[in-house]
């Protein structure tokens, strides 16, 4: 059983950025994480962070179970590149196994994901083991993670040294 957290970063380039957690494992990755803010902190939003804190923070995901699927696909508008990439999610989540997914909350974009999600789910025989739903980074704190990966997805230069450690696939989308 599988928890999956996703989060976009939306550049030249859209990143889609799944992260996979052993669903056993999500209250404890929880607890750690919550002890990650600052006093006063509601949450991590890791365009927020200084640089310093940035590597702190990654210092701290590279010891979480996890594993990392970065989807990306480029030339469409922020919606068709969404849909490719949720498309893509859909084939890449595992058959047979149930999946919670948990996807960062955009409100320009809530219908499009339920109605691309459900779709592509049926397509590939698998609606019946995987639930999904919309939640933002306050209360699903797992999802300052994906938040992160991709973040550092969409800067290149020294930030993709950064990728040392995790378990990551990247994979281009293609419009299906």
């Amino acid at each position: 059983m599988k928890a999956v957290f996703i989060d976009e970063s939306k550049s030249k380039t859209y990143v889609l950025c799944a992260v996979f957690v052993p669903l056993e494992q999500v209250p404890t990755i929880r607890k750690g994480l919550n002890k990650l803010k600052f006093k006063g902190q509601s949450r991590i939003h890791f365009v927020s962070e200084s640089n310093r804190r940035r590597k702190q923070l990654l210092t701290a995901y590279r010891t979480l179970p996890i594993e990392v699927l970065l989807i990306e696909t480029n030339g469409r508008s922020e919606a068709e590149s969404r849909e490719t990439c949720l498309r893509a999610l859909a084939r890449q989540l595992p058959k047979g196994e149930y999946c919670e997914v948990w996807i960062e909350t955009d409100s320009n974009h809530l219908g499009l994901d339920k109605s691309v999600l459900s779709s592509a789910l049926m397509h590939e025989k698998k609606s019946s083991n995987v639930v999904f739903a919309h939640s933002d980074s306050r209360s699903q704190i797992l999802l300052w993670i994906p938040d992160a990966l991709a973040w550092i997805r969409t800067r290149g230069g020294d930030w993709h040294k950064e990728f040392r450690g995790f378990s990551i696939q990247a994979i281009r989308a293609k419009k299906s």
